[in-house]
């Protein structure tokens, strides 16, 4: 006999005594999923108890082992991503006995995929990096010198497709259904300066910080009193990805700058490509300086460099601290720089020796635009910004503006519509070409670029 309730030691007489605790006897399922065309283990294969919160995966030999406390009927779901899923309806679990359920999946048919990539005159481009990806695969690679790349055993399923090469504009197209329908996938890209990031194009890291150094990486978010210091996202444009210093996670101090510098330096782009240009460089920047056991004192900055020369183009300092992506922008001078031969570097730095200031910066959506300006014989003349964009283009004109008319590559006409604001915006990514109506004046042509 023992006292009901808890049971401490001063309610128990000194004896021997027999124990007895009455347990309600789980239900358990278990078996293993193996390969129908070849009866192989399937490992990673999901066993679901519909209705419940239990989910299972089969090991490397296709067993798996799980149950549900309460008995009754369920309905099993077998799922992989490389076969078709299959459910087993009314599958009895009994307190303290064993269900073997053993279940083969019919495997899906993969399929040969072929990249093909050329420029806007049509040449293929070799080296030419991809990534098409999803929460299962990841198929990734670099074009041949017939500008193609193969993946075998391709899966249809919605997947996000990254294609770039530096010197080019990078192609980025998300939730998009590669079915096999058609066998071929065909990127075109334009010449120009534009990473999102979602690809490894050529940036180099360097400097003496221990911590907090520049990664490319979809941003885990840390904060500090509240507010974010490391973001939590990237400056949301296509894709997810972006440069930040350190991205450990965990508390705000942990992977920030510390001690000395880190800098992230472009490769190399030439500007001579097209003449009587104004360049400018534009992207997302994201500043963090806060916290510590002085003043925080340390800066970011922007730099060009043709190997020569440097000069600063963009600079923050704590004061201008902001716990956002904040879009900038800067002029490119040309009479300072060989434009042929130029690189832009983004570097920061916790100054105190001893680390102890917050510092965290990011980079993403990075670009080069040029704000051409075509004058005709009357003088008429119009710049286009940003270009290119991710669809919003904006229009500075020395005179009043009247209509324009918006062809695709082929000559197709798209729109032809009266200005109504000083903006327009095209919503499907591609080339296009712009023909721009002033009043009483002649036209201009643009070619412009949605990405």
């Amino acid at each position: 006999w023992l006292p009901s309730g808890n049971i401490i030691a001063s309610d128990i007489e000194k004896g021997l005594y027999v124990l007895g605790v009455s347990y309600q006897r789980g239900c358990f399922l278990e078996g293993e999923v193996t390969d129908l065309s070849n009866s192989s283990p399937v490992n990673g294969a999901s066993v679901e108890i519909l209705g419940t919160s239990v989910l299972d995966q089969s090991s490397i030999i296709g067993e798996y082992a799980t149950g549900y406390a309460t008995a009754g009927t369920y309905d099993v779901v077998y799922s992989h991503p490389q076969y078709i899923s299959d459910t087993l309806f009314g599958v009895f679990l009994v307190n303290g006995l064993i269900n073997v359920q053993n279940v083969q999946l019919v495997p899906i048919q993969g399929f040969s995929l072929t990249v093909l990539t050329e420029n806007l005159l049509l040449n293929e481009l070799a080296g030419v990096v991809v990534v098409i990806e999803n929460d299962d695969f990841t198929f990734t690679g670099q074009t041949d010198v017939n500008g193609e790349l193969v993946f075998n055993s391709f899966y249809p399923g919605s997947y996000n497709v990254y294609v770039g090469k530096w010197g080019f504009i990078e192609y980025c197209s998300t939730l998009e259904l590669i079915d096999g329908s058609s066998l071929t996938y065909l990127v075109q890209l334009e010449e120009g300066y534009a990473d999102l990031f979602n690809l490894d194009l050529g940036w180099t890291v360097s400097g003496n910080a221990p911590d907090g150094v520049w990664e490319r990486a979809n941003p885990v978010g840390t904060n500090y009193q509240g507010d974010l210091c490391n973001p939590e996202d990237d400056s949301q444009d296509c894709g997810e990805k972006a440069y930040v210093t350190g991205n450990a996670g965990g508390n705000a101090g942990s992977d920030d700058v510390d001690q000395a510098a880190t800098t992230l330096t472009s490769p190399v782009m030439n500007l001579n490509s097209v003449i009587n240009v104004n360049w400018s460089i534009q992207m997302d920047l994201w500043w963090l300086n806060s916290g510590g056991n002085s003043t925080p004192n340390d800066s970011l900055r922007v730099q060009l460099s043709d190997g020569n020369n440097v000069s600063t183009v963009l600079e923050y300092y704590s004061d201008a601290s902001g716990m956002q992506w904040i879009p900038v922008n800067a002029q490119i001078d040309a009479s300072l720089f060989d434009v042929s031969n130029l690189k832009v570097s983004v570097t920061t730095a916790d100054w105190q020796s001893s680390g102890g200031h917050l510092v965290e910066a990011g980079v993403d959506n990075f670009r080069i635009t040029n704000n051409t300006i075509t004058l005709s014989n009357d003088e008429f003349s119009i710049s286009v910004f940003p270009n290119p964009s991710t669809g919003v283009f904006y229009f500075n004109s020395n005179r009043d503006l009247d209509s324009y008319k918006l062809y695709d590559l082929s000559g197709k006409l798209l729109q032809a519509t009266v200005f109504s604001t000083n903006s327009i915006k095209i919503n499907e990514k591609g080339v296009y070409i712009l023909v721009i109506n002033g009043k009483e004046f002649n036209s201009i042509t643009k070619k412009i670029v949605v990405y």
